[in-house]
């Protein structure tokens, strides 16, 4: 399992996530997960995330502890 900081890449402003810090196996798995680390199902809307996985910036950060469990264990959020 790897570690991955996930950076929106578009217009975000208070009340938004502009990042999260997921575990997954790879950069397709990580960018279907959303900010409470449930799988993201791109069809609906996301109001504080991205509304597609293109406006994602992803980046390989590290490789998670043996036994780790895919999900979103950071997020940043920017209270309005």
């Amino acid at each position: 399992m790897n570690i991955y900081k996930l950076t929106r890449n578009d217009n975000w402003g208070h009340d938004d996530y502009d990042s999260i810090v997921v575990i997954a196996e790879n950069e397709r798995d990580a960018i279907n997960i959303g900010t409470n680390g449930d799988k993201i199902d791109w069809n609906e809307r996301y109001t504080s995330w991205v509304s597609s996985p293109i406006l994602l910036d992803v980046e390989l950060i590290g490789t998670a502890k043996e036994g780790s469990v895919a999900g979103c264990v950071l997020a940043s959020f920017n209270a309005g």
